[in-house]
C-alpha cells in the first residue's frame, strides 16, 4: 500500500511537471513533506512510548528488588542485634557479674560474638538503571539523588563489614587459637557440627573475669558491630525512600 501510494504521488508530480502546472507541483511537494514529517513524528511517538514502557518496567523491577532487600536487611539487623547482646553478656562476665551461663552457652556466645554477618542484597535492577540512558529520567521524578545516596550507603556498609572481618581475622583468631578452647567454640558452627569431635578443652566463665585482653578484643567487635547497625539504618532508610518515590510516581504500589 505504501509503495502504491508513493508511485501515485510520483506519477502525479511527473504529470504536473509535463503540464507545467507549478501550483500542483508545489502542492504535491507539500504533501510529500507533510507525509514525511508525520511519519517521523509517529515513529518518534512510538519510540517514546516504548521507552516509557521500558522505564516503567525497570522501576517496577527495582521496586520488587528493594522490597525484597528490605527483608534481607531486617534479617541482617536481627543477627547484628543478637551479636551485640552476646557481646554485652560476655563483657558482663569480664566485669565480674554472676550470671547463670553454662559452658555450652558460653561457647555459643563466643562463636556469635566473633561471627561477621554480611548483608547480601540484590542490586541487578539498580545497576541497570544507573548504567542506562534511563538515568537522566530519574531526575524527572526526583529519584536520582536517592539512588546515588543508596549506592553510597551500601558501599559504606560493605567497607565496614570488610574492616570487621579483617579485625576478626587479625586480632580475635590468633587470640582464640592461643588462649581459648577453639574446638569447643567450633562445635556450635553448624557447617561442621556433624564432623567435629567434642573438644576436651572447654571454656569457662571464670577464665574471662577481669581478663583485660579478652575485654579489649571483644570491645573491638562491639564497636564495629554497633557501627554496622548504624550504617544499616542509613541504608534501610534510603531503600525505603526509593520505594516510596516509585510509589508516589504511580508506577508501583505497596501491594505490588
Amino acid at each position: 500500500a505504501r509503495r502504491s501510494g508513493r508511485l501515485m504521488i510520483l506519477r502525479s508530480v511527473m504529470r504536473h511537471v509535463r503540464d507545467q502546472n507549478w501550483v500542483a507541483v508545489g502542492l504535491d511537494f507539500l504533501i510529500v513533506v507533510v507525509g514525511v514529517f508525520i511519519g517521523i513524528q509517529v515513529a518518534n511517538w512510538n519510540e517514546a512510548n516504548l521507552e516509557n514502557d521500558r522505564f516503567k518496567d525497570q522501576l517496577l523491577n527495582l521496586h520488587a528488588e528493594f522490597t525484597e532487600n528490605l527483608e534481607r536487611m531486617n534479617g541482617y539487623g536481627d543477627r547484628l542485634d543478637s551479636k551485640l547482646n552476646d557481646i554485652t553478656t560476655l563483657r558482663r562476665l569480664v566485669a565480674g557479674e554472676s550470671l547463670n551461663v553454662s559452658n555450652d552457652e558460653l561457647d555459643r556466645m563466643l562463636l556469635n560474638a566473633f561471627a561477621v554477618p554480611i548483608v547480601a542484597v540484590d542490586r541487578t535492577s539498580f545497576d541497570q538503571l544507573m548504567q542506562s540512558d534511563a538515568l537522566r529520567r530519574l531526575t524527572d521524578i526526583r529519584m536520582r539523588e536517592p539512588m546515588v545516596r543508596w549506592g553510597e550507603a551500601y558501599a559504606n556498609l560493605q567497607r565496614l563489614e570488610s574492616d570487621t572481618l579483617i579485625l576478626r581475622n587479625q586480632i580475635f583468631a590468633p587470640y582464640a587459637v592461643n588462649e581459648l578452647g577453639f574446638g569447643a567454640i567450633g562445635e556450635h558452627y553448624a557447617a561442621v557440627a556433624d564432623w567435629i569431635t567434642r573438644s576436651p578443652f572447654r571454656n569457662e566463665a571464670e577464665q574471662f573475669r577481669g581478663n583485660r585482653t579478652f575485654d579489649n578484643v571483644v570491645s573491638l567487635q562491639l564497636g564495629t558491630t554497633a557501627a554496622c547497625l548504624e550504617f544499616l539504618d542509613t541504608l534501610r532508610k534510603q531503600t525505603e525512600l526509593v520505594i516510596k518515590k516509585i510509589e508516589n510516581a504511580g508506577i508501583a504500589s505497596a501491594a505490588d
